[in-house]
């Protein structure tokens, strides 16, 4: 489920990540497995992942 606040600044493919993304950079991830959604229903966010 979306959230409201949410905004896609990027289109997801990694050809537009790679042109977009600096070093230093945080990647906030929103899974689809069975894992991700008991991460985000745990820490209630809507990202389960993160990256830098």
């Amino acid at each position: 489920m979306p959230l409201p606040s949410y905004e896609q600044r990027i289109i997801n493919n990694m050809r537009n990540l790679y042109r977009e993304i600096r070093p230093g950079d945080v990647l906030l991830v929103e899974g689809r497995s069975k894992l991700s959604r008991i991460i985000q229903l745990i820490t209630k966010s809507a990202w389960s992942h993160s990256a830098i």
